[in-house]
Parts: C-alpha cells; sequence; structure tokens
C-alpha cells in the first residue's frame, strides 16, 4: 500500500517499513571499460627510452617530416635555437583569412562594449535608485 492512501485518514495507519539487516557492504566500483585490454609497459630502462625516439624518428621519416636538427632542449642542449623554433612552430599554424580574423576581432571588440554599455546602465539606474532612496530618509 502506498503512504499517500493514508495521508488525511487520521484512524488509518501506514504500513511498518521493512527493517535493515545485518551491514551492507559497500557498493563495488564499475570495471574500467576504458582501460586497453593488452597496455603496454612503462619504459623502464635507458635502452626502451632509446628504442622509444627511433621509433618517433621512424614514424616522423615515413610521414615525411623533417628531421629535428641539432641538440634537444629535453637533452640540455638547444636553448639558443628556442626563437628558431617557436618560428618554425609558428610556420606550421593555419592561420585564418585577414578578413576573418579582422571579423573576429570585431565581433570581440562588440561583445565588449556591449556588456560594457550594460553594466554602466545598471550602474546609474542603481545609483539613482539609491540616492532616491536615502534622500527621502
Amino acid at each position: 500500500m502506498s503512504p499517500l492512501l493514508f495521508v488525511g485518514a487520521p484512524d488509518a495507519q501506514a504500513p511498518p517499513r521493512p527493517r535493515k539487516r545485518g551491514k551492507r557492504s559497500p557498493p563495488r566500483p564499475p570495471k574500467n571499460i576504458y582501460k586497453p585490454t593488452n597496455p603496454q609497459p612503462k619504459p623502464t630502462s635507458q635502452d626502451s627510452l632509446l628504442s622509444d625516439a627511433a621509433r618517433i624518428a621512424a614514424m616522423r621519416r615515413a610521414d615525411g617530416a623533417p628531421e629535428p636538427k641539432g641538440p634537444s632542449p629535453a637533452d640540455g642542449g638547444g636553448g639558443e635555437n628556442m626563437l628558431q623554433g617557436a618560428a618554425s612552430e609558428a610556420r606550421l599554424i593555419t592561420w585564418p583569412r585577414p578578413q576573418k580574423a579582422l571579423l573576429d576581432t570585431a565581433l570581440v571588440l562588440g561583445i565588449v562594449a556591449g556588456a560594457s554599455a550594460l553594466v554602466f546602465g545598471l550602474n546609474v539606474v542603481l545609483a539613482e535608485t539609491a540616492t532616491a532612496w536615502y534622500a527621502s530618509r
């Protein structure tokens, strides 16, 4: 029986709730369905790190990517070529057309100006309301 049937009936009683028996075991966590079935072991030695570097270099050659020149910053070198590296990375970026960049800039500036005008107008209205409120007291 539903407890809703007993609302407003002064002489009726709701059925007793079932009691809990014993301790409840905590719910099991769900199995990780995203865990790979054959996880690759983590590299543990310098040899495995070198083999990973060789594998990555082979993939770069297969893709036709240019070989990196000079020592890498990870090896403790290449600090003097940091600007050259930044310039080469900037050349890899697909930049938008100037018209699209100008349109996006105008849109952002318009939204900022509109939001500023809205907040300024709200500030003026609240200031006038507060002045009128406290002047009448």
